[in-house]
């Protein structure tokens, strides 16, 4: 019976409080979503693409060389190297 009484005494103050929204104990914040940083050799390979453009194949193949083998742009660059010399050779300044 005292369980009762209590619970009509506090009747509106525990609705009250059920109807009230809950304080955020921390302002959500907007999550900052940042590109992955390319490796070593994605720079290098994007410096050889940039300088092939440019017409400097000899920087171009400079710049392959930076890309080590336990990379994986490895393969890709080893593609872009050969286009390179190819490239070289059909100009008659690699052998």
């Amino acid at each position: 019976m005292l369980v009762a009484a209590s619970v009509v005494l506090n009747w509106p103050r525990l609705m009250g409080w059920l109807e009230r929204s809950p304080e955020p104990s921390v302002r959500a914040s907007t999550p900052s979503v940042q590109p992955p940083l390319p490796s070593p050799g994605e720079r290098a390979v994007a410096d050889a693409r940039r300088l092939l453009e440019q017409g400097d194949t000899a920087g171009a193949l400079a710049a392959l060389d930076r890309v080590l083998p336990e990379e994986p742009a490895y393969l890709f660059a080893r593609q872009l190297r050969q286009q390179a010399e190819s490239v070289l050779k059909a100009r008659g300044r690699l052998r």
